[in-house]
């Protein structure tokens, strides 16, 4: 009865997360249709207003979530939204969790994953996105914004919510590929690629928007 229940709920929950994406009112910058699966590259605070977003544009995206209780709830939620969710994070199962996501993003499947994440610090990289990038040829293309309406809670990440019909700015960088054959240092210049692009975009995405 209780399974019964929370896919009830779950159910639920992601029809109104479709219906809330579709009331936000969005600008995209550098927006490109791909023939073949990216990396999406975000902030932890993103997540709310991007899986809106992605599942209103009918996106195919394969993330990871950790294996805490919320991780749980937030896995049932993205499966009713269809996405593939692997289960693991920075602190608990991420590396097998990343070979999880390898099948899938080779197949059809973009890769989303929250960078920063999930413990902080914010805006600070991990070497996940590299690493998937590394092993499967795929660009990662960096994605952040921001709403002029909104909720910020009070986490390590400040992470918000649009109000609906919000306006809001996405932002997306040029593809940035990852040979798979690299040094360490230059593992880390990627690494440090892709965060400064995410902070100029973020940047960028909060002044247009004032």
């Amino acid at each position: 009865m209780r399974h019964f229940i929370s896919k009830i709920v779950a159910f639920v929950g992601a029809y109104l997360i479709y219906l809330y994406g579709k009331s936000l009112r969005v600008v995209f910058f550098n927006e490109k249709v791909w023939e073949h699966p990216i990396l999406y590259a975000h902030w932890h605070q993103d997540i709310l207003p991007g899986v809106s977003i992605f599942c209103t544009r009918k996106l195919k995206i394969c993330t990871m979530a950790s294996l805490s209780t919320d991780g749980e709830i937030i896995t049932q939620f993205l499966n009713t939204l269809r996405f593939k969710v692997v289960r693991g994070s920075q602190a608990k199962r991420g590396g097998p969790a990343l070979e999880e996501m390898i099948p899938w993003v080779q197949n059809g499947y973009h890769g989303a994953l929250a960078v920063d994440g999930s413990r902080g610090p914010k805006y600070v990289v991990k070497n996940g996105i590299i690493k998937l990038a590394q092993n499967t040829g795929l660009p990662i293309i960096t994605i952040t914004g921001s709403f002029k309406w909104k909720y910020v809670f009070s986490s390590w990440d400040q992470m918000y919510i649009p109000y609906p019909f919000s306006k809001g700015v996405i932002f997306l960088s040029d593809p940035i590929y990852v040979p798979k054959d690299i040094t360490e240092e230059e593992f880390e210049h990627k690494r440090l690629e892709v965060e400064n692009a995410l902070t100029i975009l973020k940047k960028k995405a909060e002044a247009l928007i004032r």
